[in-house]
């Protein structure tokens, strides 16, 4: 990197409130704190991650103090701004005292008679007297004029950011920034590459083919499904929501197909079912595919009398259109039914029957391209059947 960095972690706290203006820009509020990961005061900027929610990118350094015991390079808080005065004003004003104080000099008449002024020496141009308010003579538009240049620049270097603003642009940012809660420049120092990141893996989209390439089953499925059969015997399983920090942080640990994470510290069953269901919600080709799709629609709504009635059922014509999914996605779906058939054994527990559990999965199993399956209901009752009449389907 041509920047010189500081790379030591250290804590701090936001000082101001900053909106970045570039996707590599990290925005705060007073008061976040902050982890610093690299510290440039050269350049004026340090690479950050806000603790709340661990996103990262560039910031000011004048916009944070460090909160740990170690020495700081952190610039004072930035200056004061200056007085919301536009130039215009200045101008306006400084012409309106000079105007003024020309119009109400005595004459060099008045000067003569009064022996202040000798005759000779009284200026040949007309007086200011005889002219309208907003003309001036030659001698009073120079001072003028070099009055005004001189208050241009007073103006313009009175200090308006912790990073430099440009003379052009100072009033309006100087303003903008101070409505907005942060001082802010309009010259900017030149901004660090943060590197790109690299996609990381993760079974979720992928097909199925590729997560047996050497197992019979997903790891992820076959965990799960352990797992909640050990932990998961509760009321409402599969109905409600689990904890967020632990399903993401599961599913940074499903990242390699071939690898079984440890879950052990997983104390939340709720988000280990979230997650068995975004899983199959996740294939790219749901697990009755979509090729099969108007197959296993079209068997469904054939169907006379109740479903739950095995009597009811085309047992054949149900195991053909079975016996034609891809041989993954049928070994996956029977240790699925099978799963589903065991837990809702425990339905006085749980409060799932094997209708509750087939309006979960049904829709995620059962779908067109369209994303779409006929509101989900065929669907359910698919699943429904196959979790009823688990032995008479699979085990024959």
């Amino acid at each position: 990197s041509p920047m010189a960095t500081q790379q030591s972690h250290r804590h701090a706290q936001a000082l101001h409130d900053y909106t970045s203006d570039s996707k590599n820009e990290l925005s705060f509020s007073c008061g976040d704190e902050l982890i610093i990961l690299e510290s440039d005061p050269s350049s004026g900027w340090a690479l950050a991650r806000r603790s709340i929610d661990s996103s990262e990118g560039w910031l000011p350094i004048n916009y944070f103090e460090y909160v740990d015991d170690q020495q700081t390079d952190t610039p004072p808080p930035p200056p004061p701004l200056p007085p919301k005065t536009s130039i215009l004003e200045i101008k306006k004003e400084t012409a309106e005292v000079l105007d003024t104080h020309l119009q109400n000099r005595p004459s060099p008449t008045d000067l003569v008679n009064r022996n202040i002024l000798k005759k000779e020496n009284v200026p040949t141009e007309p007086s200011p007297r005889s002219r309208a308010p907003s003309m001036l003579w030659n001698g009073g538009a120079q001072v003028f004029n070099m009055f005004k240049k001189i208050s241009t620049n007073i103006y313009y270097s009175l200090p308006s950011s912790p990073i430099t603003a440009s003379a052009n642009t100072t009033s309006t940012t100087s303003g903008a920034a101070q409505d907005g809660g942060g001082a802010r420049g309009s010259r900017r120092p030149s901004m660090p590459v943060l590197p790109r990141e690299q996609p990381q893996q993760t079974v979720f989209g992928m097909p199925l083919k590729d997560l047996v390439k050497t197992r019979e089953l997903p790891i992820i499925v076959e965990l799960c499904c352990q797992y909640l059969e050990c932990y998961g015997i509760t009321e409402g399983i599969f109905r409600l929501s689990g904890s967020h920090s632990q399903l993401e942080e599961l599913k940074k640990r499903f990242k390699n197909p071939e690898e079984l994470p440890d879950v052990s510290d997983i104390t939340d069953h709720n988000s280990v079912a979230v997650l068995l269901k975004q899983f199959f919600n996740s294939l790219p080709d749901p697990l009755f595919t979509y090729r099969l799709f108007n197959d296993f629609n079209e068997l469904i709504e054939n169907i006379q009398g109740d479903s739950r009635q095995i009597s009811n059922l085309p047992l054949q014509e149900l195991r053909a259109l079975l016996n034609e999914l891809p041989r993954e996605n049928y070994k996956v779906l029977a240790y699925l039914m099978q799963f589903l058939k065991n837990l809702s054994k425990h339905s006085e527990k749980t409060m799932m029957k094997a209708g509750n559990l087939a309006l979960v999965f049904g829709p995620n199993l059962l779908k067109n391209q369209d994303n779409t399956s006929i509101m989900g209901v065929n669907g359910c009752k698919l699943v429904e059947i196959l979790i009823l009449h688990y032995d008479a389907i699979f085990n024959t």
